[in-house]
């Protein structure tokens, strides 16, 4: 191992001072030099992911030529930092058979209110089939009068296999209640609560 330089820390970082020749007492300007230009890409990764602007301005200002690159390059680093979460996985477990899986959600206050006075929907959706039923509601808390209409038209009109099915809903309260659940228990219905802010 050799040593290129001996210099004294200053807050972590050491100071190189250019030097002059001894035949002359006027120090050199402070420079550097380049054995190859180096592309845009590169520089980026090496000034820590900022923006294209930015690496552009700074190296402008610091008077370095670059080699741009042909093609922008995505950058996967720049991607994966700025991500809020994970993405979910390809595959999907999806039910094969109709009515088997019902996904339910409720949306509301409208911005506008309806010329009924309907300020909330429901939705039912069906994992295999995708077929929907919407249920205008005036106020959130009504959430549970559709269901009790939901439910029956299911029985009266599938096969009895077909009582067993479960509904996946979010966890607000209105599919937490007492009600619910004791409505559902008796319908021989499992229910699960979704993940809260994953609508895949």
């Amino acid at each position: 191992m050799r040593i290129l330089y001996k210099g004294l820390c200053s807050n972590g970082l050491y100071h190189i001072h250019s030097f002059s020749p001894s035949t002359s007492q006027q120090p050199y300007q402070a420079m550097t030099f380049l054995g190859q230009l180096v592309q845009s890409t590169l520089w980026h990764h090496r000034l820590g992911h900022p923006t294209n602007n930015i690496v552009s301005l700074m190296l402008n200002k610091a008077h370095v030529h670059v080699s741009k690159t042909p093609i922008p390059l995505m950058c996967h680093p720049c991607l994966e930092g700025k991500f809020s979460k994970l993405p979910f996985p390809q595959h999907v477990n999806k039910s094969v058979t109709p009515f088997d899986t019902i996904h339910t959600d409720l949306w509301g206050p409208a911005p506008s209110i309806s010329v009924d006075g309907y300020r909330y929907y429901t939705i039912f959706v069906d994992e295999c089939t995708r077929y929907c039923w919407i249920f205008p509601l005036v106020n959130k808390s009504d959430f549970f009068l559709p269901l009790l209409f939901f439910i029956p038209l299911f029985l009266l009109n599938f096969p009895p296999p077909l009582k067993l099915f479960k509904l996946m809903r979010r966890g607000g309260g209105e599919y937490t209640s007492n009600q619910l659940k004791l409505f559902l228990l008796n319908k021989g219905i499992s229910h699960r609560l979704a993940c809260p802010y994953t609508p895949e």
